[in-house]
């Protein structure tokens, strides 16, 4: 078996897949984090195992079990190598595969991180994922607790917390909490209730800290709102233009809407490329970050 990897680079212009650090195909532009052709090309091929996706330097375990990276991931990570100073800890909430938290540890963003998640799943695919990036295994290094572990290196901490939320505690330090949720888009899928709980969880285990979190800008007025409620400074500082699509490790999944969803997402910012178009929708992937 052989390890594939779906790499977008840092300036998020192409998508390459490459087999062993060889690479295979570039796709330009890129919508998702694992494009269709990506996709086809790995479908062909009979030896693939494990497959990664990442970003710049930093890679993930991809898992049909495991909500995918996507666009907006990415441009969390990129405003992260934008930041003045390094923070005193970064917290990757509801972490998922892991991609924050390993790449700001990979990138020395942060000495101390932190990734937390209610899945045990979760939380094992992040560790085996970061014990990849820096060629040891968290298990085997690490420390284990009942909810976790960690592990220590390099002048680094990597804490891997799993269970309620109250594991979070609180903590004066100045940092960054980062969260990439799964797409909203009002009145078409679910999901906005994920935003104002990780407003609130942020701010009651952070109080110091900023959030950064990702979003479709047709949720951005929804941001805002929340963001008012929890009296916190908005701030849009990040956004590219992509098709509406979920990432799935099956490939893009493109939005279809209805005539009156469209009408009212017009008014949110909706691109529409017209009805001849491969697919008909757009939006922007964008990061807000919030202070208290």
């Amino acid at each position: 078996m052989s390890v594939y990897a779906a790499i977008t680079t840092s300036d998020l212009s192409q998508q390459i897949l490459a087999r062993e650090g060889d690479d295979i195909l570039t796709v330009y532009e890129p919508d998702v984090s694992i494009e269709e052709i990506v996709l086809n090309e790995l479908k062909s091929r009979s030896d693939v195992d494990p497959l990664l996706v990442g970003y710049h330097h930093t890679m993930v375990f991809a898992s049909k079990t495991l909500r995918l990276v996507n666009i907006g991931t990415y441009l969390i990570a990129k405003q992260l190598m934008s930041l003045d100073a390094q923070v005193e800890e970064f917290v990757d909430l509801f972490c998922g595969a892991g991609f924050l938290g390993n790449f700001a540890s990979v990138e020395n963003i942060c000495s101390d991180i932190l990734m937390y998640d209610r899945s045990a799943f979760s939380i094992e695919s992040a560790a085996r994922s970061y014990g990849w990036n820096f060629s040891f295994s968290v298990r085997d290094r690490g420390k284990t607790s009942d909810y976790g572990l960690s592990v220590e290196h390099d002048n680094r901490r990597a804490c891997f917390l799993c269970g309620p939320i109250t594991l979070l505690g609180r903590r004066a330090a100045r940092g960054v909490v980062a969260a990439s949720v799964p797409l909203f888009i009002p009145q078409v899928t679910p999901g906005p209730d994920t935003y104002e709980m990780v407003m609130n969880l942020s701010y009651a285990a952070r109080p110091n800290s900023d959030l950064l979190i990702s979003h479709s800008s047709l949720a951005t007025d929804h941001i805002k709102e929340l963001a008012k409620r929890a009296e916190a400074t908005h701030y849009l500082v990040s956004k590219k233009e992509t098709q509406l699509a979920y990432d799935t490790i099956e490939g893009p999944e493109f939005l279809k809407l209805s005539s009156e969803q469209a009408r009212y997402l017009e008014r949110k910012g909706l691109i529409d490329y017209g009805k001849n178009a491969q697919v008909r929708w757009g939006h922007e992937w964008c990061v807000s970050r919030l202070e208290w």
